[in-house]
């Protein structure tokens, strides 16, 4: 694994992992288009972070079971862990957490409470806790049923407005690339510690503007970095749900920032393909990365 800047002298690439630059959502496809959307990256002088609901032992494995760069930070746990590169050569733990960013969350965020949430919620049907290494002091999240995550993202809501008003209940699935069986995901974080949250504060920390960054994702906890101030493509393989959602979320005057991808040339528009093809919709990449073949 190799090491890539996060900030380039051509722009950013920010994107979502699983089922956006990995193929491991239930849309199969015949070819693998990963190293060539990385190697556009590093040619084209783009920099490069990971935004990920995953916590960093998932993570680590991710980047080294596609041998994917390491990219000098990514966010993680949905936004409320930001990671920089260290200068370890030790495979095993390449990378520190900022605490800057969990910190100055925290103090601004009165009557955030992970115990007195988890106690509020116990009697509510439908939830199952997630494993104690995916959740933080900033991220309490449940597994649950697909077709209860609306009724019960309210529920929760209702029920922890009394404790802290500064909170966002993102909820988001995911297919299994064998069966496609739909999984839900609940998480509860500080309205600051969302992927958009901590993605600004990461550019604010580099010196990056808004005009250098295109996000890519596909599901309910990437709404809010599609549809922020910067650019940003949602790959084809997204659920119709994702789409009616992101185009709810999307009502401001002038021309979209947001590309959702059907495909151009040969690209297919789903994964990694759908990310080159809003990178050269948004002018990041040249045209000519349209004619990819599986020989590229």
């Amino acid at each position: 694994m190799n090491i890539i800047h996060s900030r380039g002298d051509s722009g950013t690439v920010a994107t979502d992992l699983n089922a956006t630059l990995l193929p491991d959502g239930p849309v199969k496809v015949e070819r693998d288009s990963i190293p060539v959307l990385l190697n556009a990256c590093r040619n084209s002088g783009l920099g490069l972070i990971y935004v990920t609901g995953n916590a960093l032992p998932v993570a680590l494995e991710l980047f080294q079971q596609y041998n994917l760069p390491l990219p000098e930070y990514f966010i993680g746990n949905v936004g409320t862990s930001i990671f920089r590169r260290n200068d370890s050569q030790l495979q095993l733990q390449p990378y520190d957490e900022d605490t800057d960013f969990a910190d100055q969350v925290a103090d601004s965020t009165p009557g955030w409470s992970i115990e007195k949430f988890r106690r509020a919620l116990q009697s509510l049907d439908g939830l199952m806790e997630q494993e104690d290494w995916r959740n933080n002091a900033l991220k309490l999240s449940y597994y649950t049923a697909a077709h209860e995550l609306a009724e019960l993202g309210s529920a929760v809501k209702t029920r922890l407005e009394q404790f802290c008003s500064d909170f966002s209940v993102v909820i988001s699935t995911h297919g299994d690339a064998e069966t496609g069986h739909q999984k839900g995901y609940l998480d509860i974080l500080p309205t600051r510690a969302t992927k958009a949250g901590a993605l600004r504060f990461l550019m604010e920390k580099l010196g990056i503007t808004g005009e250098e960054v295109v996000f890519s994702g596909d599901s309910g906890n990437d709404l809010d970095c599609l549809s922020a101030e910067w650019r940003s493509t949602l790959v084809r393989n997204a659920s119709p749900e994702v789409r009616a959602a992101l185009a709810k979320l999307k009502n401001g005057e002038g021309p979209s920032r947001i590309h959702y991808a059907e495909g151009l040339g040969n690209l297919n528009g789903y994964y990694s393909e759908g990310i080159i093809e809003g990178l050269i919709v948004h002018g990041f990449l040249g045209e000519g990365f349209a004619q990819l073949t599986s020989h590229s």
